[in-house]
This record gives C-alpha cells, sequence and structure tokens, in this order.
C-alpha cells in the first residue's frame, strides 16, 4: 500500500526491491507483518527503511493515507485501506504470509471441531490468484 500520489497513480506490480527503496510504515518487531517485511524486504546487508513504527496495527493504515510512508499489508486489509483512497500495489514476487492453528488437546466442543473442518477446507486450498494479478 502507499499513499495516492503521483509517482504512484496506478495499481500494478511493483518488484520487491523497490518496495524495499521506500520509506515504510511498520508494526513493532514481534508482528507477523513486521517479520514479513523484515525478511523479504531486509537482507544480509541492508534493513528495511521503516519511517514510522507503531504499535497498533489501527495507526497503520491512516499513516499511509497521510503519507508518512508505504507498508505491506494482506489482501483483506490491503482492499480497505485501497477504499479509502491508498494505492494497492501487488508485489512481484507475491508475498504469501504461513497461517497456523492450534487448539488444546482433549476432546473439542462440536463448534470448535466444525471451524477446524472449515479451516481445513479453507487454508489446504491453492491459493488462488486474484484477476488484478494476471493483468499486469
Amino acid at each position: 500500500m502507499v499513499p495516492r500520489s503521483d509517482r504512484f497513480p496506478q495499481v500494478g506490480p511493483v518488484a520487491l526491491g523497490e518496495v524495499a527503496r521506500m520509506d515504510l510504515v511498520a508494526t513493532a518487531r514481534g508482528t507477523a507483518t513486521r517479520a514479513l517485511m523484515d525478511q523479504e524486504l531486509g537482507g544480509e546487508e541492508r534493513s528495511p527503511r521503516i519511517a514510522v513504527e507503531t504499535v497498533h496495527q489501527a495507526a497503520v493504515v491512516p499513516l499511509v493515507l497521510a503519507g508518512a510512508g508505504a507498508t505491506l499489508l494482506p489482501r483483506s486489509l490491503a482492499e480497505e485501506a485501497a477504499r479509502r483512497g491508498a494505492v494497492a500495489l501487488v508485489t512481484r514476487p507475491r508475498l504469501v504470509r504461513p497461517v497456523w492453528l492450534m487448539c488444546r488437546r482433549g476432546p473439542l466442543s462440536p463448534a470448535a471441531q466444525a471451524f477446524i473442518e472449515v479451516a481445513r477446507e479453507v487454508f489446504t486450498r491453492p491459493v488462488a490468484a486474484s484477476p488484478e494479478d494476471d493483468e499486469h
């Protein structure tokens, strides 16, 4: 996600190397999105250019919209940010974050068991590319 500007008027693919050179808005170390940002945009000889760091995930999109920098967001949050005026750019390569589901040992309630079955169905399917991924 980037703030709307002359530099990024379009929605299109952007190389991770270009994102790594941008000023970024990030959550604090220890969050899944920050770990992905550090891993994918950093390297042995560089770290991401963190312009603003916040402990509040809810502050990230308003900071991007205010022009503080760009950020990486899961698709659902990126779609919401785009509705609010940010520009969603697809990264190349596409970033995918693993998801885990943990539960206690022993018998589960019927609702918990049903949730696990739905989660297994949803998350064992291959990730489908969005139509805009193919357009660029």
